[in-house]
């Protein structure tokens, strides 16, 4: 029988791992220039190289998967790979644990050859394993030494009230300076949840006109929505490791009593629906202040379940002083017998709807924070004084306050209006919440504030010329 021939034996296999931590531009230069010299490295020694590479990806980050590595693992594992090849040892590998795990399956299944751009190192033992885990060692204490400089520069920023990196969050640019796009929605969204619309409902209206996140698409939900508006950088503030540390170098996009009551708002407990949750009170919402520091009161649910309106002490998103806390039941019926007389009056002419364009109240208060914005970018290139920047900045937000002021009451009229006259509590019984409190806010432009507890009152006792004084005037502005 004739002889065949002998299939020549297939070469060893040699697993190339590349990785770079970053790459910023997406080109993947890095992990390039790698595996051409580390397929150089295979070549000279004749072996198949298989390649694995990650690319922007840490090494040094525990918590960080790397899944080509994984793969390389498993590779090794199968105990078909005759040599691992790499540029440096700190791109396999830079935590002295990790090592160790690499080395323990090289052991296992016999692999010979770890080779470098520098070295060639017999996993099984010798001087060249002591180096690589001398290696790994000084690699971690530099990581080490690394975090602790950028933890120090990073606590030495926030404490000048400096941009400390990473992505720019929604209504800011380089440099932390004002996106007027993303700060416009900021602006009316504020607005219109001030006014008595929940943070849901101007989160769907933001998006079915195209008004979404940077990211594209809808808002997710209303407390997507809060969280942009209410982040401490919008009232130029510096929030460092989860806690407000000062003011920031950068602009508010909205003054610092707006946000404060947005952020009140946000944290109310009686503005959650969901299964379980506490109701919502009639008075929240920043219609009651305190008595002792004007701060907007919030819903304080006591552990027997006694509905509370009560002054959030600083701390925990509380901007108060807790020096008031009133049971809720009697304030809210005297507030709401107290505007029902006023609506069941004969004279309702100061309640009669105003012709009010709101589109033009819309489009002249855009135009003035457009003028905020180049404004502040003046600012920012230096091309303005302090004196030139302080008298057009003065013109400008007066005028903002006044349209603000103007589209609240324009938004609002028409509704105490509508259910004015003697039939006006079997309305009042159809309104629902949000309505009856905006209702509240007309009447009552300054509000509802609430005194402390008296020497001598009894906490179960209710005396209105004590307890409470209704804001039928507007209140100054703080």
């Amino acid at each position: 029988m004739p002889r065949t021939a002998r299939q020549p034996a297939p070469p060893p296999r040699a697993a190339v791992y590349v990785r770079i931590s970053s790459d910023r531009d997406g080109d993947r230069l890095g992990v390039k220039r790698q595996e051409k010299e580390c397929r150089a490295i295979c070549d000279e020694h004749g072996w198949e190289a298989v390649v694995f590479a990650d690319n922007d990806v840490s090494a040094a980050n525990k918590k960080v998967t790397r899944p080509r590595y994984e793969a390389l693992l498993d590779e090794l594992r199968s105990g078909e790979l005759t040599a691992v090849v790499c540029w440096d040892l700190d791109r396999l590998t830079r935590q002295p644990v990790e090592l160790e795990a690499f080395l323990a399956i090289a052991d296992e299944v016999g692999l010979r050859h770890l080779v470098t751009v520098a070295e060639h190192v017999d996993p099984a033992g010798g001087d060249g394993l002591l180096v690589a885990r001398i290696k790994a060692a000084v690699a971690a204490e530099e990581i080490a030494k690394t975090k602790k400089r950028l933890k120090l520069k990073r606590d030495e920023l926030a404490d000048a009230g400096k941009y400390s990196g990473g992505a720019y969050p929604f209504g800011r640019g380089p440099g932390m300076a004002i996106r007027e796009d993303e700060a416009a929605i900021i602006r009316e969204a504020a607005r219109r949840v001030l006014a008595g619309e929940s943070f849901r409902r101007v989160a769907m209206d933001l998006s079915d006109r195209g008004l979404g996140p940077r990211s594209g698409g809808r808002w997710p939900g209303g407390s997507n929505l809060a969280q942009r508006i209410t982040a401490p950088h919008i009232a130029g503030l510096r929030q460092h490791r989860g806690k407000i540390v000062g003011n920031a170098s950068w602009k508010p996009i909205l003054n610092r009593t707006v946000w404060e009551r947005l952020v009140a708002l946000r944290s109310d407990p009686s503005r959650r629906t969901r299964s379980g949750a506490p109701a919502r009170m009639l008075l929240t919402g920043g219609v009651t202040r305190c008595g002792k520091c004007g701060r907007a009161l919030r819903a304080r649910p006591s552990a027997i379940g006694t509905r509370r309106y009560g002054c959030p002490p600083e701390g925990n998103h509380g901007y108060g002083c807790g020096g008031v806390t009133r049971v809720a039941e009697p304030i809210d019926a005297f507030v709401v017998e107290a505007v029902l007389t006023r609506l069941e009056c004969s004279d309702l002419g100061s309640l009669a709807p105003v012709a009010t364009d709101l589109a033009a109240l819309d489009d002249e208060l855009s135009a003035v924070d457009a003028k905020l914005g180049a404004l502040a970018s003046a600012w920012a290139a230096d091309t303005l004084t302090q004196s030139e920047w302080d008298a057009a900045r003065a013109g400008l937000t007066q005028r903002r306050s006044e349209l603000e002021h103007k589209l609240a009451v324009a938004r609002r009229s028409s509704e105490a209006a509508a259910i004015a006259g003697p039939s006006v509590r079997e309305a009042w019984d159809k309104l629902d919440l949000d309505a009856q409190r905006r209702v509240i806010a007309e009447l009552l432009p300054g509000g509802v504030t609430v005194h402390p507890i008296g020497r001598g009152q009894g906490r179960g006792v209710f005396d209105p010329t004590t307890t409470i004084t209704l804001g039928w005037e507007e209140r100054p502005a703080q």
